[in-house]
């Protein structure tokens, strides 16, 4: 079991949170920022947990602590090649294994924020909630190159180095913290959502990495 405290270390820069989309990256930021706060506030600035889409958060002054979220494709694909750049980072690896249930949630989100302006938010929660609010959801066809290339955004996760890794299922489990959990449960199955549902499973069933 984790503790809230494998995921930072003061005598660094910050900590970077090296994940994808729909894997938790606000919830441990978010959690890890108010810890942080709370015990250490007076004595070093604590900058909030946010995402970046570019390479300036290498610049972060030394005398503040900044929580960043590495969720876009774009930055990962330098710094694979240069973590040496990070020697000044405590780096978090934050994995959703079960691709399948992270798959679904990252398919409702995208539906959630292209449909936003055309249906009323409290009828398509995209952090979860029961079956029934999904169910003007009608199943479609999903191009299954377009998973191939979401799987691959996955895996390089995986070649980066880093000073702990937790997956999503044991987020739940942080020690040190009293911070309510969403599982980003839908009570959906790939069933429900995508007429080609058992290509779509075979594919992510192979790939659970």
């Amino acid at each position: 079991m984790n503790k809230i405290t494998d995921f930072y270390d003061l005598s660094k820069k910050g900590t970077l949170i090296v994940s994808t989309y729909r894997s938790g990256t606000h919830f441990l930021g978010d959690t890890l920022v108010n810890h942080l706060r709370e015990n250490y506030g007076q004595l070093r600035l604590v900058i909030d947990a946010d995402e970046v889409e570019d390479l300036e958060f290498l610049q972060v002054p030394s005398y503040s602590y900044e929580v960043v979220i590495l969720n876009s494709l774009k930055p990962k694909i330098p710094l694979v090649k240069e973590q040496s750049l990070l020697d000044d980072w405590h780096v978090v690896k934050l994995t959703r294994n079960n691709k399948q249930a992270h798959w679904i949630s990252y398919y409702i989100w995208c539906y959630f924020n292209t449909k936003k302006q055309q249906v009323d938010n409290s009828n398509l929660p995209h952090h979860g909630g029961t079956q029934d609010k999904y169910a003007h959801i009608k199943p479609a066809v999903v191009d299954i190159s377009r998973i191939e290339q979401w799987l691959l955004e996955q895996y390089l996760v995986h070649l980066f180095n880093s000073d702990v890794i937790i997956d999503y299922t044991n987020l739940h489990n942080l020690e040190g913290t009293e911070f309510k959990w969403n599982p980003n449960d839908y009570g959906l199955g790939v069933e429900d959502l995508f007429v080609n549902h058992l290509e779509v499973k075979n594919l992510l069933q192979k790939y659970n990495i």
